[in-house]
């Protein structure tokens, strides 16, 4: 969909008279996209570490507290570390009040 903006400027005219000239502006802009390649994910998590991070959301703790509950009882020698439990800062709340 393209969306044509006109802008009004003080003291500029874009018409003349007999003909008509018309300026459209994209305030989109242009974005470069780079690619980037990701990590592959692990075939399996056993005896690895997993961090989980809450983001602040209402609830959200308990959430991952239950995942990590279930982690370790399913994946053998996994080591969970709670990034809010270990360094508080790193929530990030979503709104002003949880």
């Amino acid at each position: 969909m393209v969306s044509l903006v006109f802008l009004a400027i003080p003291g500029v005219s874009l018409c003349s008279e007999g003909n008509q000239r018309w300026e459209i502006l994209n305030p989109e802009g242009v974005i470069k996209i780079e690619s980037m390649e990701i990590n592959p994910h692990p075939l399996m998590i056993e005896e690895k570490t997993v961090l989980l991070r809450w983001n602040g959301k209402h609830n959200g703790d308990k959430f991952l507290d239950r995942v990590a509950e279930l982690l370790a009882r399913k994946v053998k020698d996994i080591k969970i570390i709670k990034s809010w439990k270990v360094a508080p800062e790193t929530v990030d709340p979503i709104s002003g009040s949880q």
